[in-house]
């Protein structure tokens, strides 16, 4: 059974920069907030059946809140996965974010292979638009690194967190 999202999540915040201003920095996901690594950036399900509340993530300095479906403009992040939002819903989701919050960026999480189609359908909106996408491409590797193009890759799929490297860009 899907786990209700709360009745409304903080205003997104923006990830904290590292020290160095051109200096990339982990951040982590799970379908169990508990597990993150405590006092690290954080990504967490907005809605779903993994949807988190902001108490699950409150020793977190920030937070990315995941939309799953394209439902939630308000949140900082789109899962484009299959049994989640597709490629093509990808860009009505960038154009609902930004709409309500146009000095914003959109994140755009999905797997390499789907990436082209991603942004194939964001190739479609007026350019400032495709200006405030940072895509974040799953590329399990194990071994830490940024795909060229993207802001942010999850190189880690844990058991019990995933692990990505993002540029200091990624959430601004």
């Amino acid at each position: 059974a899907a786990v209700a999202r709360p009745a409304a999540h903080p205003a997104p915040r923006k990830v904290a920069q590292p020290t160095g201003p051109t200096k990339p920095y982990l951040v982590y996901d799970s379908v169990t907030p508990s597990s993150l690594p405590s006092g690290q950036p954080a990504a967490v399900y907005a809605d779903g059946a993994y949807a988190a509340s902001s108490s699950q993530v409150a020793g977190h300095h920030s937070v990315l809140w995941i939309d799953t479906n394209g439902s939630d403009p308000n949140a900082n992040v789109l899962d484009v996965e299959p049994g989640d939002a597709t490629p093509a819903g990808a860009a009505t989701w960038v154009a609902a974010h930004l709409a309500k919050q146009p000095h914003s960026v959109a994140i755009v999480y999905t797997m390499r292979s789907d990436w082209s189609a991603v942004q194939d359908a964001i190739g479609g909106l007026p350019s400032w638009e495709q200006g405030h996408v940072r895509y974040w491409i799953a590329d399990p590797t194990g071994v830490p690194h940024v795909v060229p193009g993207s802001a942010a890759t999850q190189w880690y799929w844990g058991s019990s967190f995933d692990e990505s490297t993002a540029n200091p860009n990624f959430a601004q």
